[in-house]
């Protein structure tokens, strides 16, 4: 396939809609197998696009057919928009983030056009059809839940980072003695919003994360929300976790249940 040039080199590699155009349109070539020419009006396209296998079973074909002469579509869901040129040529169109586009011609020989960036709908707002105003207004609304998404899981990703500072340690509790033939908690470190089990666990069995189960004396539940294996040597495997939420002021014991059995630590003011 002839490569086509580009203003600056540098985009071939770091724009995603450059590499999508070539991606999608060796797809399309593929569905064209021996015919000569690409098909010339919408219901060909449509036609094209349907005789695409998809790469995996479940993957969604996201190449979807659009009419010459009409303004651009926009979905909020980065689909290539493919529009029959009447001559045989495809004109491709990649939605990018918002109201944007890369786009260029593809011919059944398999070499493309330069390729453009584009901009909305290419007209000004009086002139949007009510099917453009509908794609606006749908791209925008997608563009707002993926910026709030996106909010949350820094959000989240926050919480996580500053669940465990030393600034909000309350205290450090070794454990009692226990069997060194299973699962041995070591020692319970708490804070604030939260504290950190560590134990020790026979390499033999495989796994260095059994199932626990955390209540304190007061009956309360506690969630496991991180894990971290620190280190092993020959015979042991030592690891960490990490519970949700912080334990009561009214606590004085949590209980850790594991298939070995149970182990009651001291709550650490």
């Amino acid at each position: 396939m002839e490569r086509a040039p580009l203003e600056d080199p540098a985009d071939e590699v770091f724009a995603f809609g450059y590499r999508r155009l070539y991606e999608d349109g060796l797809r399309l070539l593929g569905a064209l197998g021996s015919a000569p020419a690409f098909p010339t009006d919408v219901a060909g396209v449509e036609g094209l696009i349907g005789a695409i296998a998809p790469e995996e079973p479940e993957e969604r074909i996201r190449i979807a057919a659009e009419a010459p002469g009409a303004l651009a579509r926009y979905s909020g869901e980065h689909l290539l928009w493919v529009c029959p040129c009447g001559d045989g040529r495809l004109r491709l169109r990649g939605e990018e983030y918002g109201l944007a586009a890369v786009a260029a011609t593809l011919a059944p020989d398999g070499s493309f056009s330069r390729f453009e960036r584009q901009q909305g709908f290419g007209v000004a707002d009086g002139e949007l059809t009510a099917r453009a105003r509908a794609d606006r207004e749908q791209v925008e609304r997608r563009m707002r839940e993926d910026e709030a998404a996106a909010a949350a899981t820094r959000r989240r990703v926050e919480e996580d980072q500053g669940r465990f500072r030393t600034t909000g340690l309350r205290g450090v509790s070794a454990a009692p003695w226990q069997d060194p033939a299973g699962l041995v908690v070591t020692w319970v470190a708490f804070y604030e919003p939260g504290f950190i089990v560590s134990y020790l666990v026979p390499k033999a069995t495989g796994d260095p994360r059994p199932s626990l189960s955390i209540v304190d004396d007061l009956g309360n539940a506690y969630e496991e929300v991180g894990f971290g294996r620190v280190n092993q040597n020959l015979a042991l495997l030592r690891a960490m976790r990490e519970f949700v939420p912080g334990v009561a002021g009214e606590a004085s014991q949590l209980v850790i249940r594991s298939e070995w059995g149970a182990v009651d630590v001291e709550v650490a003011r």
